[in-house]
């Protein structure tokens, strides 16, 4: 993943934002039965085999690990991913893959690693802005960011930070709706 052949393997910390308050959604989508089991355990089975350490931002789930967003809850989905760089730099990860709670399939890490990058860089699959691979060494340029600004979007996150767009063939959806979620079921 963003590594020269020369480079060791990077280690890489999962990240499933899970922090939202699903008003879209009517209810919580993360436990809404899709094929059987949670929207949630669907991409905690899609995103583990890609990293070595996984944790949940934002929510408590089964026994993993849950990191409380930082610097404070109620700024989106960029507190959850601060917290995630935070854990990543302090234990010894490169990078965090982060995976929205709500959005499948999940970005394969092959589509990040198509890309030629430096350290401290990042990506983000195009359309997607949350599913993106994240330089730990980001944690204090986004911890500068969230306290000098209103502006918590992901789309002004990325711009901050360079990250750049790029493609993963499979097409994700994103299930903010129930309309969404039918749909989706409907087609898988």
């Amino acid at each position: 993943m963003m590594v020269s052949m020369t480079e060791a393997t990077p280690k890489i910390l999962g990240a499933i934002i899970a922090g939202g308050k699903s008003r879209r959604f009517g209810s919580d989508k993360t436990v809404a039965e899709l094929h059987g089991k949670p929207l949630i355990q669907h991409v905690i089975d899609e995103l583990s085999p890609q990293c070595d350490t996984l944790v949940i931002c934002g929510r408590n789930w089964q026994d993993h690990v849950v990191l409380t967003d930082r610097p404070r809850s109620d700024m989106g989905p960029l507190a959850g991913l601060c917290a995630a760089l935070h854990f990543a730099a302090a234990n010894g990860f490169d990078y965090v893959h982060s995976a929205a709670c709500d959005v499948l399939p999940v970005a394969d890490a092959s589509a990040f690693s198509r890309y030629s990058a430096t350290a401290g860089s990042a990506r983000y699959i195009q359309g997607h802005y949350l599913s993106g691979i994240w330089s730990a060494k980001l944690s204090n340029l986004l911890d500068m960011h969230l306290a000098a600004t209103s502006d918590f979007s992901i789309r002004k996150w990325i711009e901050i930070s360079g990250a750049l767009p790029c493609n993963d063939p499979r097409q994700s959806t994103n299930l903010n709706t129930p309309a969404d979620f039918a749909s989706y079921q409907g087609h898988c």
